[in-house]
């Protein structure tokens, strides 16, 4: 155990890092978190992922460029490609949260068909299973979607062939799904 305390000392692991009061490591880690947000929330925020991805990579060399000298000088080259890309992930997530907050465009209710539905197991731990959760196959504008539902909707899932979806248009010209309610459900 001693060995490893001296290895994650010596390449400077897990220390809380500072310069000028601002703790980069905790907003490496803001980042992150910002980033798995954006990751569960892809399915009902249909931002293309090649946008997201373009948006991480642009936000990380730029501030790669302002920052060039604190980096080089401070940081180190893993820290601050690790910190450069998690500020591109703070970045994709207040670009998806722009997106709907700053739409003032009106939710478009419409009824759609189930094209497919699968029950797949969910889990709720290492090793339990919470039941099965309905994914749903929706073709809206002639794209097909795809909605993972809670396992406590699946029995309704099965027995209807048709979906209420509510969508919005968002401020950046990607929509996001407000509202998705099976049509048994009402």
């Amino acid at each position: 155990m001693n060995s490893i305390d001296k290895a994650v000392d010596y390449l400077r692991l897990f220390k809380v890092r500072s310069v000028g009061n601002i703790n980069y490591q905790n907003i490496a880690i803001i980042g992150l978190f910002s980033g798995w947000i954006v990751y569960n929330s892809l399915e009902r925020n249909w931002i293309p992922i090649n946008l997201i991805i373009g948006i991480v990579l642009v936000s990380a060399i730029g501030t790669s460029i302002i920052f060039f000298k604190f980096y080089s000088s401070k940081l180190g080259l893993a820290w601050s490609i690790f910190h450069n890309l998690s500020i591109g992930l703070l970045v994709t997530f207040l670009f998806m949260k722009s997106n709907n907050f700053l739409s003032s465009e009106p939710i478009v209710t419409k009824e759609y068909y189930i094209t497919n539905l699968s029950l797949e197991h969910g889990t709720s731990g290492k090793r339990s299973s919470s039941g099965l959760k309905p994914k749903i196959t929706v073709e809206i504008n002639g794209m097909s979607k795809n909605f993972t539902l809670h396992t406590s909707r699946s029995k309704s899932a099965t027995h209807t062939r048709k979906v209420i979806i509510g969508i919005k248009k968002g401020f950046w010209n990607c929509n996001i799904v407000k509202s998705l309610k099976l049509a048994n459900e009402e």
